[in-house]
């Protein structure tokens, strides 16, 4: 039984092995022969019969070798699922010829002088030698082969313990056969006493028998309930095929996925899901998957309710013995994700808002048309005012108007032959098939001249039209956008309102820009530029209160760039909140030198735009560089427009309180230039308004506006300044309206610090 059992256990290990199989194997099968060989030495000394003493070692070295040769045979052979008979009995009959050679060949040295060989008990001997080999290799290979459960181990022990009886009486059977035992034992009481080994040996080779086969038809019967539990209650959808196409099987989400029930699916084929051209298209992959070739397969079918389904087929053959009889298909309802992945399609190449093409689609469109040499325009879109419209009445309201947009242009471009696409915003593109931009920009420019109404509000927008012909402009696809875009800008240079064709020229336009938006860049990583000082007036007095600070950039070969120039730029290319923050570091800066200098000025103002007060740090930025400086909040004064004030106001209004709290003031600038200016101001919590140069400039005409805002500050409790006085009757007027403070040109231009330090010496007078 010890035998047995460290032969399973060896045989298994080398199974599992995935390296030095063959050492294992050699190593196991030395370990096997030599339990074996203390099995038979034990038997060969417990028989009461002389034996040759000098031949004992002959036959221990002898046996040894062809029981561990047994071994290694059988332990090879277990590694495979041998399916043929023949193989089975081959193999046994090898196992047998060890056995019954080790045995003879042993007992013929041993008791050399007794041989006396009755042919029968030989002919028995072989039989249940062969039996119990066929039995017990046939176990072996099974409990290899297989996985370890319950069953499994409770079979090994009992399968064990009749292979050892078994293998255990083999040597007493071959020595009854190869020694006449009767006339050894005429005078004993029992004289038959030499056929227990045969009854001993025919009983544990009749239970011995029986063990392989009930073991393998637990296993079959454990293996046919996983199929069928994994048939029965796979979450999908499972069909079992004939070769015909018939279905023979389906479980429960088969018949959920059809709407079909089980007993009509079983009367069905799998062609009664398919329409007439799905059958020649699918027909190449059943073939495939009958000889194995294919294994997945997305198509659709028709449910019993007409409805089609995408669906994804995972097909297994179904062989057995060798022989193909028919295949399994999964099915999984894969709907949900097709229709997905078309939505996703969509949107990859279709604006959401309006439904309309994007830039993807264009691309797309515009390389069609290069590839086909076919002459074409291309039209950018620009809508004039739209986002002070989409500011001022909100985002939902935007929504509605860009779609609004896009159905006017659909109207404008249908039958033109065109593609119509929605870029970004409020910036629209058309292909046209034809070279007729020009016709068709006419035609939207006038179209859009007529109000549209939204949620009861009339609208008047502009376009602003950019026109580009392939291939008279260029023969690039990506070029002839760029081109598009330049003629637009031009239009809207130009008041909006109209189309532009573009000109050679534009470019060299736009590479200027382009070249200044790199310099501006490396302007501000380099520190290269400066802050002036405009000093602000008491009119009473002429004694400074303090100044403005205004950015200044001498540009390395250009010299110095108006701030009108790159302002914008900045504004453009979102470098606008960088240079910002650099004038507040700069002049942060300039006060704390001031500050230690025992330079008094009440307040240096700078301006700000919307990108900066909407930035979330731009608040621990303040605080930081306050910090940083160690000067209070109140040395500082916030220039900002009313565009700002109406820009998501109560966003904006809180962040201005924030600053107010840490002393720092607001002032509204270009005050009177904008509109519902009076409707915001008393909602929001400023400091200062500042006049308007343009009203100054006229200010013999526009005396009573001047004097209305300064009644209106007054009654606010906020200060005033007028900005851009230029002559002393400018100056004279604006103290007979009780004006109290003033900059502008009279007084002094914008200078460099040092200059500035000289106009804030004490008794210096206004030049």
């Amino acid at each position: 039984m010890g035998s047995c059992i460290a032969g399973i256990e060896i045989s298994r290990r080398v199974k599992e092995a995935t390296v030095s199989k063959q050492r294992r194997l050699i190593s196991g099968s030395l370990f096997l022969g030599l339990t074996f060989w203390l099995t038979y030495l034990f038997m060969a000394a417990s028989v009461d019969l002389p034996f040759s003493v000098s031949n004992y070692p002959m036959y221990m070295v002898m046996y040894y070798v062809l029981v561990t040769a047994a071994s290694y045979i059988a332990l090879s052979m277990a590694q495979f699922e041998i399916r043929k008979k023949i193989h089975y009995i081959a193999v046994s009959m090898i196992i047998t010829l060890c056995i019954i050679g080790a045995d003879s060949l042993g007992f013929y040295i041993l008791f050399n002088e007794l041989i006396d060989v009755t042919p029968i008990f030989l002919v028995v001997t072989i039989l249940l030698t062969l039996g119990t080999s066929l039995s017990l290799f046939r176990f072996l290979i099974q409990i290899t082969n297989e996985q370890f459960s319950e069953v499994a181990y409770k079979w090994k022990f009992f399968g064990c313990c009749l292979a050892g009886i078994a293998l255990a009486g083999i040597p007493y059977i071959i020595l009854v056969s190869l020694v006449n035992f009767e006339t050894l034992n005429e005078t004993a009481s029992e004289p038959y006493l030499f056929l227990a080994p045969f009854i001993f040996v025919i009983g544990a080779n009749l239970l011995l028998m029986l063990v392989p086969d009930i073991y393998g038809d637990q296993i079959l019967l454990r293996n046919t309930n996983s199929v069928q539990s994994l048939f029965n209650h796979n979450p999908l959808a499972v069909f079992s095929i004939d070769l015909t196409g018939k279905i023979i099987d389906v479980n429960e989400q088969a018949a959920a996925l059809s709407g079909f029930s089980k007993q009509e699916l079983l009367r069905m084929s799998v062609r009664d899901f398919f329409s007439s051209p799905q059958k020649e298209k699918i027909r190449p992959n059943v073939s495939s998957i009958v000889n194995g070739k294919t294994t997945n397969i997305e198509t659709q079918i028709t449910k019993k309710s007409g409805e089609k389904a995408y669906v994804r087929i995972t097909a297994t053959r179904t062989i057995m013995n060798g022989k193909l009889i028919g295949v399994f298909g999964i099915v999984e309802d894969i709907t949900d994700s097709k229709n997905s992945e078309k939505t996703i399609e969509y949107l990859a190449y279709h604006d959401e808002l309006t439904g309309l093409p994007n830039r993807r689609l264009v691309k797309h469109k515009i390389k069609t048309h290069f590839d086909l040499n076919a002459p074409y325009d291309l039209l950018v879109i620009d809508f004039d005012r739209f986002k002070r419209i989409n500011d001022t009445f909100g985002h939902s309201f935007g929504d509605q108007l860009l779609v609004e947009i896009s159905e006017k242009l659909m109207h404008f471009t249908k039958g033109n032959r065109s593609l119509l696409a929605r870029l970004s915003g409020d910036e629209f593109l058309i292909v046209t098939n034809e070279a007729n931009g020009k016709e068709l920009s006419n035609l939207i420019v006038n179209g859009f001249k007529k109000p549209m109404t939204i949620n009861g509000i009339e609208i008047v927008l502009s376009a602003s039209i950019g026109i580009a012909s392939y291939p008279l402009h260029t023969e690039n696809g990506e070029d002839i956008h760029i081109y598009a875009d330049l003629a637009m800008r031009e239009s809207k240079s130009r008041g909006g309102n109209c189309w532009t064709e573009y000109q050679t020229d534009f470019a060299a336009v736009s590479e200027s820009k382009l070249s200044l938006e790199h310099d501006l860049r490396k302007a501000i990583e380099q520190h290269d530029l400066v802050v002036y000082y405009q000093p602000k007036y008491k009119l009473m007095d002429s004694a400074i209160t303090g100044a403005e600070a205004l950015l200044r950039w001498n540009h390395h070969d250009r010299g110095f760039i108006s701030p009108g120039v790159f302002i914008p730029i900045a504004e453009e290319t979102k470098l606008i909140v960088s240079l910002e923050r650099y004038v507040i570091s700069k002049v942060c800066r300039q006060l704390s030198q001031w500050k230690n200098q025992a330079i008094n000025l009440e307040r240096v103002s700078i301006n700000l735009s919307i990108e900066s007060i909407f930035q979330e740090d731009f608040i621990d930025f303040i605080l930081k560089t306050l910090k940083e400086y160690e000067i209070e909040g109140s040395s500082l004064e916030f220039e900002i427009t009313e565009r700002i004030v109406m820009k998501n106001e109560e966003y904006v209004n809180s962040t201005l309180q924030k600053m107010r709290s840490l002393g720092i003031e607001i002032s509204i600038d270009d005050f009177g230039t904008g509109y519902s200016s009076l409707s915001y101001l008393h909602k929001m919590h400023v400091d200062i308004l500042k006049i308007d140069q343009s009203f100054i400039h006229h200010i013999s005409t526009n005396k009573a506006i001047i004097s209305a805002v300064l009644s209106m500050a007054k009654s606010l409790d906020l200060k005033v300044i007028a900005e851009g006085v230029e002559t002393k009757e400018q100056l004279d007027l604006l103290k007979r309206l009780g004006c109290e403070e003033a900059q502008g040109f009279y007084f002094s231009r914008p200078v460099p610090t040092d200059e500035f330090e000289q106009l804030i010496q004490p008794g210096r007078a206004v030049s």
